[in-house]
Formats: structure tokens, sequence, C-alpha cells
């Protein structure tokens, strides 16, 4: 079934009139409540839906701040896979390959999770539940090392 078929279903379910809610002489359309529609990015096509989700996915990643300093700096990959269905749902996120730290696989499953619901499918991708597998890559930053001489008040040498 096609996303915009399910709108029309949604919405006809919504309004349909219930006996005895309208107040008498109020008309039938004022009694009936509003129609919800989810908000979110208008995508078109196949493209766009994979660059939204590719999006979410980057901007709602999050490094847990105490392995900085605990992990070897460096980049950490985990690889995801999860299913989505027709409507934007997600579901079945399961580590297919670990980055070899349990809180960095979890901060990813977590990642997933935080994006659904994504938008309903475009008219040009399968209506159907779709598995995706992909990377997710972590960066642990090095960290500075403190000048031996920064905080002692005493001058620096001079070349």
């Amino acid at each position: 079934m096609k996303p915009c078929a399910l709108k029309f279903i949604a919405a006809a379910l919504v309004a349909m009139p219930v006996a005895g809610l309208a107040a008498p002489g109020m008309s039938p359309a004022l009694a009936q409540p509003p129609v919800w529609e989810p908000e979110g990015p208008q995508v078109k096509n196949q493209q766009e839906w994979l660059a939204h989700l590719q999006g979410q996915l980057n901007r709602m990643k999050r490094l847990p701040p105490e392995l900085i300093g605990v992990l070897k700096p460096g980049p950490y990959k985990v690889v995801l896979g999860f299913e989505v269905d027709p409507v934007g749902q997600v579901s079945g996120v399961a580590i297919r390959e670990s980055s070899g730290q349990p809180a960095l696989d979890e901060a990813a499953q977590r990642t997933v999770l935080s994006i659904a619901p994504l938008p309903a499918f475009t008219a040009d991708m399968k209506q159907q539940a779709q598995q995706f597998r992909l990377p997710m890559v972590f960066v642990v930053p090095e960290l500075e090392k403190p000048d031996a001489q920064a905080g002692t008040g005493a001058p620096s040498p001079r070349q």
C-alpha cells in the first residue's frame, strides 16, 4: 500500500463521524478532530530518502564522553543492521560487526533508534519493509598533551 493511500485511510478513520459527539446545532465538520500529519522533511525520491537517513545518523551520533582518554585515539567502526517499514518505523536494530568496544556498539544502536520515525517511503521505493546494513564510524580524538611548563609561571625559553 502506498503512503498516500495510508494517509487517506488514516484521515478517513479520524474524520469518521461518531454519533452523539456533535453538540446540537454544531456543524459536523467542526465536531471532528483535526487530522494529524507527521512533521518532517518532504523527501521526493529514494536518493533523497537515503541522504536523509545518512544525515540523521551523522547528526545524532555521539561518542560516549566517558570513552575519551580511555580508548586509543582513532576510528572505530560498527556495522549495524536494521529494518525500516514503509511508514518509517525502525526495528530489529542489531550489531552486524562490532567495533570491539561494547559502549560504542551500544551508542551506535541508540543512534539508530533515536532517528525514528523516518519519513515514509517515496513512490519510487518498494512499499515493503527494507533491510539496511550501514557502517557507523566513531572517531576517538587524541587528547592534547599538556605543555610541561604551562601553568608553572616560569617564563618559556626564548629561541
